[in-house]
């Protein structure tokens, strides 16, 4: 078992320092809003850095980081740093224009961690540290110094976790709406993203139980969590620039002192062009691409579409190209599904029929049946 050890930590550090030096010389476009994702590759390459030394250190000079002790100190601090890097470099990926607000929530956590830290380091030089091997002996010595702040670091590392868990949750919902107030065919795959954002916590959560309960297949199956999620991490954040390629027209914000302020009850005007001209059956039509054609501002479009209409641009686009559908599937006989959703916009058939069965609670096939029977 002690080989196979050698082994697991010994993949870790070849492949963190590896994906260390990627994320640091790792080429990136020079983009307004691909600044912050620069700078999350260069914390990700300390954090891979660093969590190659560590298992340098673990693995060759035996250094007891390891143990079966509650809440130790070096197990929070690995978990709780590691927690700030990865949720602040996901919330980049889906936010790329990251807001004031959790940028403070970032730094004042870093500044709680580097408290925590400095202040345990200082406490050791005049206090000797129990060993706190079972709950009963953490109740007994909670009130020294140094097991106090390690309580009061377990606490905040568990208000870390909730706390990320609501911002995740919130910056992924804005994203989603902002998609959807842009693109008529959403193909952006952000499954893997909120994989990986609850697979860091999981991982975080677990590295604090397994301290407590240490057995060696369980610190194996640990281990190889660990190699799969670091490495499955590091690919998918350096494919990135794909991802950026298609939202970047997104999150060029227009000058909203550019804009023309148009008047509500013009939108009838601007909703029967729309129409008539059929401009929403282009493929894969953006809300920039519409407010050209239509020479209106894209805030004013967007504004328009979401008070006048009551809902966001995909939904409303989707409304319009369905409506199309619904009279082709009647009307048009010897038409295929495929030949449809061609003919409504759609780039994926797959796509038309998920957004007709959203619409109309039918498949587009079962929808023709009962049509042509009634």
């Amino acid at each position: 078992m002690d080989f196979v050890f050698l082994i697991t930590n010994l993949s870790i550090n070849i492949l963190c320092f590896i994906f260390g030096i990627i994320f640091l010389i790792y080429p990136i476009p020079k983009k307004k809003y691909l600044k912050n994702y620069r700078f999350s590759l260069k914390i990700l390459s300390l954090a891979y850095f660093f969590m190659s030394f560590l298992n340098i250190y673990i693995t060759f000079w035996e250094i007891d980081i390891i143990s079966p002790e509650f809440i130790k100190f070096p197990n929070l601090l690995i978990s709780s740093i590691q927690s700030a890097i990865f949720v602040f470099s996901l919330i980049i990926l889906i936010r790329p224009p990251y807001s004031k607000n959790n940028n403070k929530l970032f730094i004042t956590h870093s500044i709680v961690i580097g408290s925590f830290f400095s202040l345990y380091l200082i406490l050791s030089l005049f206090y000797t540290e129990p060993n706190i091997n079972s709950f009963s002996n953490l109740i007994i010595h909670f009130k020294h110094p140094l097991i106090f702040v390690r309580i009061l670091f377990f606490i905040f590392y568990i208000y870390q976790i909730i706390k990320y868990i609501i911002v995740f949750n919130i910056e992924l919902k804005k994203h989603i709406s902002e998609i959807d107030n842009f693109f008529s065919e959403n193909k952006l795959k952000l499954n893997w993203i909120k994989f990986a954002f609850y697979s860091a916590t999981a991982i975080g959560f677990i590295a604090i139980i397994y301290q407590i309960v240490v057995i060696d297949i369980v610190y194996l199956i640990f281990d190889l969590l660990f190699i799969i999620f670091f490495f499955s991490f590091a690919i998918f954040y350096l494919s990135y620039n794909k991802f950026f390629d298609i939202i970047e027209p997104m999150i060029e914000i227009p000058n909203k002192n550019n804009e023309i302020k148009t008047k509500q009850s013009t939108w009838h005007l601007y909703k029967q062009r729309i129409i008539e001209q059929k401009i929403y059956l282009k493929v894969g039509i953006t809300l920039e691409e519409m407010s050209k054609i239509l020479n209106l501002g894209r805030t004013n479009l967007s504004n328009f579409i979401n008070k006048e209409e009551a809902q966001n641009y995909n939904s409303w686009i989707n409304q319009l190209r369905i409506n199309d559908a619904k009279f082709l599937l009647k009307n048009s006989k010897n038409y295929s599904i495929a030949d449809v959703a061609f003919q409504t916009g759609y780039s994926e058939q797959s796509n038309f029929s998920r957004q007709f069965k959203k619409i109309t609670g039918e498949t587009p096939s079962n929808w023709k049946k009962i049509t042509i029977h009634n």
